[in-house]
């Protein structure tokens, strides 16, 4: 009896430390992370023209989507081309509102684009109390060959990135190299839409307190900022042996975005404090050309993209 009661005891304490200690444990478990979510919103990509008059940008500005910008102007391309069998008034027809319609959000291809990119290289002058801040360019890849016009990069998406060693029979090792990436980047464009930079970087001087310092340093940024130019988009893809002596893959997929440099800001990223604009000047290769690049896009000119 006195054991029966013993095991009738603890069960009814058991019981009881579940009830207390179950449904707070399953609260915590259901409790959504408020703040790590609240700030992913408040830095998403922008899906509006961007205001180049505005004095200040929202706190964790982070551009445009270069990724999902060519992706719609892809789809848009093939959403126009003229069908088999379709006559060109029937076309014309067709394409008249798919041409106007929006990219993403708002934005179309008359719209004014920013693209965030973090500087190569910051070096501050304690003495001048300056900070300069340098944004490199990468050559543009045209028909598998390496040209000396450049573009900034906006975003490296790794795919695949291995590196190993096999011992062959004869006792020799061999690397093995596997290397997938995406990479999406701007063309810069003169006003004949020809691709213009050949620098290998530019910069430029913010002045700036070793206080200031403290509290921006790590959040400068370059927004790129400037309106689509024909023919919008481009692509290589680069698949060959990764190095000399090595067996594998390497495949690069390189998307251009070809874009009218308005100008090239500086800003504070965490607080969204423009630190340095109108500086910027991007090459010309030809004459300029008036007012063509603003004029709204053809929808003829379009649908003979082929990307």
């Amino acid at each position: 009896m006195k054991k029966s009661k013993l095991i009738l005891i603890f069960l009814c304490t058991a019981m009881v430390l579940l009830s207390c200690s179950g449904p707070e444990k399953r609260e915590k478990g259901q409790r959504p992370p408020v703040a790590p979510r609240t700030a992913f919103v408040s830095t998403m990509y922008d899906t509006k023209p961007f205001n180049i008059g505005t004095g200040e940008l929202v706190p964790g500005y982070t551009g445009h989507n270069a990724e999902l910008l060519c992706n719609s102007i892809r789809l848009r391309q093939e959403i126009v081309k003229q069908h088999p069998g379709e006559t060109a008034a029937q076309h014309r027809s067709r394409i008249a509102g798919d041409i106007h319609a929006p990219l993403m959000g708002s934005l179309d291809f008359d719209s004014i684009y920013a693209f965030r990119i973090a500087p190569a290289k910051k070096v501050y002058d304690a003495g001048l109390k300056k900070l300069e801040v340098s944004l490199s360019l990468i050559p543009i890849f045209e028909k598998g060959i390496e040209t000396t016009r450049k573009a900034f990069m906006v975003r490296y998406q790794p795919q695949l990135d291995n590196s190993y060693f096999i011992t062959g029979k004869d006792g020799a090792k061999k690397v093995i190299e596997e290397k997938k990436f995406l990479e999406y980047s701007i063309v810069p464009v003169d006003g004949a839409g020809s691709p213009a930079e050949t620098r290998d970087s530019i910069s430029t001087v913010v002045p700036m307190t070793q206080e200031e310092l403290r509290k921006t340093e790590a959040d400068v940024m370059f927004l790129v900022i400037g309106r689509l130019q024909s023919p919008y988009i481009s692509y290589e893809e680069i698949n060959k042996n990764p190095q000399p002596g090595a067996s594998g893959t390497y495949l690069g997929r390189y998307y251009y975005l070809h874009i009218h440099i308005v100008d090239v800001w500086i800003y504070d990223m965490a607080n969204g404090k423009v630190l340095q604009k109108n500086w910027f000047k991007v090459q010309s290769s030809t004459k300029k050309t008036g007012n063509k690049n603003f004029l709204p896009r053809s929808a003829f000119q379009l649908s003979l993209v082929a990307f």
